[in-house]
């Protein structure tokens, strides 16, 4: 017997993107429109120069959606990535002698190209992969000027295991929210696991 649990925005996001393996690499322009799906040979294979093409994206409107609330006559302006990824992200804030976790507002993403980055602790081809995209998000950050932006949406079920990953992670993240895998009264829920991750 197969059930699911509530479904959380990560679900969403993922089904939106009709995601079913990780790790997996969605590219969005600025106004939220599918750049690139399943980057992982690309990154893998040029690194930074990857990402360099997202350079080339940066000056591209921003789509806005207003919504009008039912209690007011007030309109409320929001970007595309507020309407998909939520009021707030995680970010890590680093210092001289430690690394803290503090929220931002997704409204800083305005303008940027983002990279979905779906990916789960549990899975050994992600950890393996979340070292190389680190590595060509840090080589060319600078290079583009910022505009460029990934997102951390978690696989993982236990909030230490997403905690633990994520401060791997030199990009945003979308908070954790609890188990977003397909629960299972009968099968074997690794068997699960070794089937998305690719």
């Amino acid at each position: 017997m197969l059930f699911f649990i509530e479904q959380t925005r990560a679900d969403e996001i993922k089904s939106n993107y009709d995601v079913r393996t990780i790790p997996e690499l969605v590219i969005l322009s600025p106004t939220g429109e599918v750049l690139y799906s399943n980057c992982i040979n690309e990154v893998s294979g040029e690194g930074a120069e990857f990402f360099r093409q997202w350079y080339c994206v940066k000056e591209k409107p921003t789509k806005t959606i207003v919504k009008v609330e039912t209690t007011t006559t007030k309109a409320v302006t929001t970007t595309v990535f507020i309407e998909l990824l939520g009021e707030q992200l995680l970010q890590h804030s680093v210092d001289e002698s430690s690394q803290t976790t503090t929220y931002m507002p997704t409204s800083k993403l305005e303008g940027k190209t983002v990279g979905l980055y779906f990916s789960g602790h549990w899975c050994q081809p992600s950890r393996e992969f979340t070292v190389k995209l680190a590595e060509a998000y840090k080589n060319a950050y600078e290079y583009v000027d910022g505009k460029f932006e990934i997102v951390f949406v978690s696989w993982d079920n236990e909030e230490n295991a997403y905690e633990n990953f994520y401060n791997e992670m030199p990009w945003k993240a979308l908070p954790f929210t609890g188990s977003s895998i397909l629960i299972t009264g009968v099968t074997n829920s690794s068997s699960i696991r070794e089937m998305m991750c690719s």
